[in-house]
């Protein structure tokens, strides 16, 4: 007997990806991501080049930086609650327009202030990518692969962030730090063009209806999600991860350089196989988030090797390879972590309001991003660059409490 399709089951036929449209939108999303970690590690490798010129200290160097992630997380929440409610593909076109030409134009700056200015708009850009883009890869990649979908995600975010030194190092020394923010921002304002033009490969949110609330009922239904055990928890372990990787790269090549005598060349060889190794560790988490359930079980070992790793480097008792070998296997578990961390923040929201939930986690990785490179210049400053990586190890192992703590409410 042939089975009778009705409209509705048609329609739900048609609706579902195709796996040609699936590839096209984990590519696309993955490129933005990688674009907004480029970004987000635009200044460091730049340090010294605008130190020169402005003859400014670490610290207020560091204030840029916070600046930018500051503005991030304060419109991270209505950013996020506007992804649920309008839809995720036009936040994210907007937010990285507006990130690339930003930092397009902090190149242009002549004054500090100027260029602190720029980073704040280029942080409120910023704001878009996590919401808009787990909403994207949610509706589109099916269940069995949104592991493996996830990690191609933060794999582009991780290559963003290992490409960062080694590109805008290079065009520094080249040309100067102008043209190096000059044309890596006009590369990201190609992009958001052409993802404008793909965006027929993304969809949104299958919910999407209850976007459609009146805005009470979704301030309500946001607030009781927000301040469940569960993601207050999440919120916790995502700002003390973001200050241990943090922590890790914002002055890692400052670190190396005081307390093993690394030359440039060699300390930032040591942060680009920290960021390389977090691209590859994601590889493998997405695999190994898709093969178990027990993903807060891999944040708790993956937390607890990095805390050992950057323990070893900040001890100055050891060679420089073994504190490099400390600082690429804390980069490794950030890596394996990625993928783990955000499916368990997918399955804690509730329909319709993941872009609300992953802006408020999100929230705590920028306060953690914010805070910590005022915190590190600020040591380095006084005369304790050792600090700065024992200050990671610290914050590695108090993100296993967090995890613990979500665990207490599913039990």
């Amino acid at each position: 007997m042939n089975a009778t399709l009705t409209p509705a089951t048609t329609e739900a036929a048609a609706d579902t990806p195709t796996p040609r449209q699936q590839a096209g939108a984990v590519g696309m999303i993955s490129g933005g991501h990688f674009c907004s970690h480029f970004y987000n590690l635009s200044l460091p490798p730049l340090f010294p080049f605008i130190k020169a010129e402005f003859g400014i200290s670490y610290a207020a160097l560091g204030l840029i930086w916070t600046t930018y992630f500051l503005a991030t997380s304060v419109v991270q929440m209505p950013v996020g609650m506007l992804v649920d409610r309008i839809g995720a593909r036009r936040m994210l076109f907007a937010g990285l327009l507006l990130m690339s030409g930003s930092v397009a134009l902090a190149g242009l700056t002549n004054s500090y202030w100027m260029l602190l200015a720029m980073y704040f708009v280029a942080g409120i850009g910023n704001s878009v990518f996590h919401p808009a883009d787990f909403v994207i890869l949610s509706a589109t990649v099916p269940d069995h692969r949104m592991g493996r979908a996830f990690s191609v995600h933060s794999f582009g975010g991780q290559a963003g962030s290992a490409a960062a030194p080694l590109i805008l190092v290079a065009l520094a020394v080249l040309w100067d730090w102008r043209v190096a923010l000059v044309a890596t921002g006009m590369i990201g304002v190609a992009f958001s063009f052409a993802m404008y033009c793909c965006r027929g490969t993304m969809r949104e949110d299958s919910a999407r209806g209850q976007r459609k609330k009146p805005g009470g009922s979704q301030w309500r239904d946001t607030w009781q999600a927000l301040t469940s055990r569960t993601i207050m928890a999440y919120f916790i372990f995502f700002m003390i991860s973001s200050c241990a990787g943090t922590a890790i790269i914002s002055f890692a090549v400052v670190v190396l350089a005081d307390l093993y005598a690394a030359d440039p060349t060699c300390a930032n060889g040591v942060l680009s196989a920290h960021l390389i190794a977090a691209a590859a560790g994601v590889v493998a988490g997405g695999f190994l988030a898709d093969a178990t359930r027990r993903h807060d079980l891999v944040l708790i070992v993956c937390m607890a090797v990095a805390a050992v790793g950057m323990a070893a480097a900040a001890s100055a008792g050891v060679t420089l390879l073994i504190a490099a070998a400390g600082v690429t296997l804390a980069g490794l578990m950030k890596g394996v972590i990625s993928p783990s961390r955000d499916l368990l923040v997918r399955e804690a929201a509730p329909p319709g309001l993941l872009g609300s939930v992953m802006a408020f986690v999100t929230i705590g990785f920028t306060i953690g991003n914010a805070a910590m490179p005022v915190v590190a210049g600020w040591l380095i400053d006084l005369g304790h660059p050792s600090w700065v990586f024992w200050m990671a190890a610290a914050f590695s192992l108090a993100g296993i409490a967090t995890v613990f703590m979500s665990r207490e409410r599913r039990l």
